[in-house]
């Protein structure tokens, strides 16, 4: 066990912030000459440097957090939490079988005797040594490793008091008196409390997705490790602690690969954090991709940050994917979520990544399909350009993380338009996809223009990159189908099929015959936004915030004044806040003989979420010369306008 850490000045220094009381059992007042008095001790407890002697925490700390970016697209995050239930940490009365030495300086400095004690039924039983003193003043210091192991060493007229050897490998507990004038038999009680704060690192990289293969973490005080050249405040003063042989303030990591491993649990030295003294933790780390860290210093020396003395913490550090987009969510969502993600283009390549859930539910990928293997790999369905063209450099990576049920994709820079990403099976299956929607700007997420006593209108159709006073009809919906097909899609499968077999082909349009309408035979209502069916928010192709306008909301925007459609097929209307535009842009034709061309393209078709009547006709928000609300089959493929949840 080493005992090498020398303490010069710092008991003094402690000792005027701690001290206990005394009583004097002196019958006569005044001893006889020459007469030596008997000094006793008690514990009346251990408690911490704050005085706080609750049970929960030892010290009054606040967790606190800090970071530094990793490269352009991860920081590294790293939370100190105070711990609420501290190992072998003492509070109240000291322990059975526990024992402690005391040390007596007479005038404060010179050394004078010692007395080794033991915890026996609840009090102090002398073991060794002990005290018959002069009359005269003193200073009184006792310790303990708080432990039931005789305490080494039997000290001598060499011990000095500013000398004291005591080890960072054990949980220390200390106290020291003032200056004590002592003319009759004593008893002094003795208050411990603990000297060395704990710190455990736990590395998590959920966030990053990739297993650790090795990590590292010192604990750096004035540039250098904390057992060397350290520096502690104590009362506004200044305490050297020198040593050269105690180890490092290294953490060592036992287990590695995996997402999240722990460190030793390591005592620190009595450390204050500053400005005058920086206290950083510098980490590293080797990830299962090749990916390195090294050298990232995380500065505590800064507002409200401070490990506290004698307070044990643990530090997660967290590898944190900047591109992560759950927690991004503010203002009404900028962007998206559920089965759709508003990206705004980046001047360089931007990596995002997302839950891979079913729409707008907490069930994982692979629920709705659940018979064709486990998720285990990531495709690219399609990607269209600003201009709706087949293009290769809008999506340009991603990837799929089964640990972590994680999607992952990088946006190429400067780029804008639409893709569908998909979660295959072991098996090849398509599982379950989502469409990215990158856009010059997404602000128009948090602008929406509002039409009164109708509701909140996206200002573009969904997948445009340009608002509606633009004739830009990109992206078609058959009713009930979270997908979007390419307006020059035109591939056909039969139909009805289940919601599972329609999720596995998101691609293709599903063509009925004349004695059904339904694309799907397993419900009919899956965009009905009734209390009783929340399977929209499944299915919903909107982003996160957003939805499909009733029937009841378009009719309410026929009943407007002041809407007209323009020479250039255009429908607009004036809104609180800016005008609304809904171009023109037909509809897919699906029919028994259709193939999947555009028809009508002059004539205006915006889908409802209002259930499909009895003869498989869903409500239509329609426009030529008129404006009305009228009826299609459910097999169509129309554009979209979201309003507003």
């Amino acid at each position: 066990m080493k005992r090498q850490l020398f303490f010069h000045s710092l008991l003094i220094a402690v000792g005027a912030l701690v001290f206990g009381g005394c009583n004097q059992d002196d019958d006569s007042g005044n001893p006889a000459k020459g007469e030596m008095i008997e000094v006793r001790f008690t514990v009346d407890g251990v408690s911490d440097y704050a005085g706080d002697t609750s049970a929960d925490t030892r010290a009054p700390a606040e967790p606190f957090r800090v970071s530094v970016p990793m490269n352009e697209n991860y920081e590294i995050e790293a939370t100190f939490v105070p711990l609420q239930a501290e190992r072998t940490r003492a509070i109240g009365p000291l322990g059975e079988n526990i024992r402690y030495r005391v040390l007596a300086y007479s005038g404060g400095a010179t050394y004078s005797g010692y007395a080794d004690y033991k915890i026996k039924n609840g009090k102090s039983v002398l073991e060794n040594g002990g005290f018959r003193l002069s009359a005269g003043q003193y200073k009184f210091v006792a310790y303990s490793y708080y432990n039931s192991e005789i305490i080494p060493g039997i000290p001598d007229e060499n011990t000095n008091l500013n000398e004291l050897a005591v080890s960072t490998e054990d949980d220390i507990i200390y106290w020291q008196s003032d200056l004590i004038t002592i003319s009759g038999n004593t008893s002094l009680s003795i208050e411990f409390r603990h000297l060395f704060p704990q710190l455990q690192v736990i590395f998590d990289s959920t966030g990053f997705y990739y297993d650790l293969t090795s990590a590292s973490a010192v604990l750096n005080v004035d540039n250098a490790s904390p057992y060397i050249n350290g520096v502690w405040t104590v009362a506004n003063s200044y305490v050297d602690i020198v040593t050269t042989t105690q180890e490092d303030g290294a953490f060592k990591f036992s287990t590695t690969g995996s997402q999240r491993i722990a460190s030793d649990l390591k005592r620190l030295l009595p450390i204050s954090n500053t400005i005058q003294t920086p206290l950083d933790l510098t980490v590293g780390a080797t990830f299962a991709n090749g990916e390195k860290v090294s050298g990232k210093k995380l500065s505590l020396a800064v507002a409200n940050n401070a490990l506290k003395s004698n307070t044990s913490y643990v530090c997660t550090v967290k590898f944190k994917d900047l591109g992560f987009l759950e927690g991004d969510e503010i203002n009404g969502y900028p962007y998206g979520g559920g089965n759709c993600w508003v990206i705004p283009k980046k001047p360089g390549d931007a990596t995002y990544s997302f839950t891979a859930v079913e729409g707008r539910s907490n069930d994982p990928v692979g629920t709705t399909v659940n018979d064709k293997g486990v998720p285990n790999g990531a495709s690219l369905l399609w990607q269209m350009d600003a201009d709706g063209n087949y293009c290769t450099d809008l999506i340009i990576s991603m990837g799929y993380y089964p640990s972590s049920n994680q999607m992952r994709f990088t946006v190429g820079g400067g780029k804008v338009g639409n893709a569908l990403l998909a979660v295959k099976s072991s098996t090849g299956a398509i599982l379950w996809s989502w469409h990215i929607w990158v856009v010059s700007d997404n602000s128009f997420m948090t602008n929406p223009i509002k039409i009164n006593g109708v509701g909140e209108f996206m200002d573009r159709n969904l997948g445009a990159n340009r608002d509606g006073s633009n004739k830009e009809n990109f992206l078609y919906y058959q009713w009930g189908r979270k997908d979007p097909l390419m307006y020059n899609n035109q591939e056909m499968k039969a139909g009805p099929v289940s919601i599972s077999v329609a999720t596995q082909n998101p691609e293709y349009i599903y063509r009925v015959d004349s004695s059904s309408k339904y694309w799907c035979n397993d419900n009919s209502a899956i965009w009905s936004p009734t209390p009783t069916n929340r399977s929209m928010l499944k299915y919903d192709p909107s982003p996160k915030g957003w939805t499909i306008p009733s029937r009841t909301v378009y009719n309410s925007l026929v009943n407007q004044q002041g809407g007209a459609v323009s020479n250039k097929h255009i429908y607009s209307i004036s809104g609180v806040n800016g005008t609304l535009y809904f171009p023109a842009g037909g509809m897919k034709n699906s029919s028994t003989k259709g193939d999947g061309s555009i028809t009508s393209p002059n004539d205006g078709y915006y889908w409802s979420s209002t259930s499909p009547s009895a003869n498989d006709l869903a409500g239509v928000f329609y426009f030529t010369s008129i404006i009305a609300m009228s009826s299609l089959a459910v097999q169509s493929a129309l554009p979209i306008r979201c309003i507003r949840e």
